[in-house]
């Protein structure tokens, strides 16, 4: 007994397919689709004339109460946004160390020093210094690059 195989042409498959493809993904059907009204309406309900888009905030649009709850415990408990405000007065930081070296530089030192020096050959004098000391550096290095 011999068992034979039936092949079925490809291009016949794929059309088949294209076919279910085509008659099963249309969302209205045909003669439905006259209905449809593609026009914007003239006005908006919620809109006045001089509102302006800055002025609304979330609070006024969902008024809320759990959902303002949950956004205010959000901000207050969310480690990444504080981690990323860190993150960010670090930066912020670094920037202003980074440009606080192309201003010159102000270094100013003052000191006072008193000494006693006694003598001990048989007199009984002693002698006393005094040095006052104050020095001043500015410095200014000019970025060229």
């Amino acid at each position: 007994m011999t068992v034979t195989k039936r092949h079925i042409p490809s291009n016949w498959l794929v059309a088949f397919l294209f076919y279910l493809t085509v008659v099963g993904c249309s969302p209205v059907a045909v003669e439905d689709r006259h209905d449809l009204s593609l026009r914007m309406p003239e006005r908006f309900s919620a809109a006045t004339p001089g509102q302006n888009a800055k002025n609304v905030s979330w609070e006024k649009s969902f008024p809320s109460k759990r959902l303002k709850m949950d956004i205010e415990q959000l901000h207050e408990q969310n480690y990444e946004i504080e981690a990323a405000r860190h993150r960010l007065e670090q930066a912020a930081l670094a920037y202003a160390y980074s440009a606080a070296e192309l201003m010159p530089s102000i270094n100013a030192h003052a000191g006072f020093e008193r000494s006693r020096d006694e003598t001990r050959m048989g007199t009984d004098s002693s002698t006393t210094e005094n040095a006052v000391i104050i020095s001043g550096m500015l410095s200014w290095e000019a970025d060229v690059w």
